[in-house]
């Protein structure tokens, strides 16, 4: 506070400083570090950058959830379209680029099985016919009922 209330005459014997330009710079330049201070320590501006950042937080969390929202909604359309062509065409298209992949479908009899295998590590082939999945039995099971047991 003595920088800012001292006359140039008590600055210049107590400092040393002979030019007056010196002294206004120091005096400006204090001010501005007292008003930053000042704003920096204010609770209402503390406050009020605090509900800034929360705000922020807030829109890049809403934006991450409608990201992933978006690609939920756009699995399980895939998953829809899958059990419409099962549902229409008594054929089931199942996995993707990883694991197995096939398609499956029912025979007269009744039986799902496997058609046009992706390769995976050779326990399944084309034609093999699927009696379980896990320990539930298929026999008797629609094609959509079996696309649920695989795919939950």
């Amino acid at each position: 506070e003595f920088m800012l209330t001292a006359t140039d005459e008590e600055l210049k014997k107590v400092l040393g400083m002979t030019l007056r330009k010196e002294r206004t710079m120091l005096r400006v330049t204090m001010k501005d570090k007292m008003a930053q201070f000042a704003r920096e320590t204010d609770p209402a501006q503390i406050a009020e950058a605090d509900k800034q950042k929360l705000l922020e937080a807030a829109n890049d969390a809403a934006a991450q959830i409608k990201a992933l929202r978006k690609e939920v909604l756009d699995e399980e359309a895939v998953k829809k379209s899958h059990i419409k062509q099962a549902m229409k065409q008594d054929s089931y298209m199942f996995g993707g680029n990883e694991g197995l992949g096939c398609v499956l479908f029912k025979d007269a009899e009744g039986n799902v099985i496997f058609k046009r295998v992706l390769p995976c590590d050779g326990s399944i082939s084309e034609g093999d016919v699927l009696l379980k999945v896990e320990r539930t039995s298929v026999q008797g099971k629609s094609l959509v009922e079996v696309m649920h047991l695989l795919t939950s």
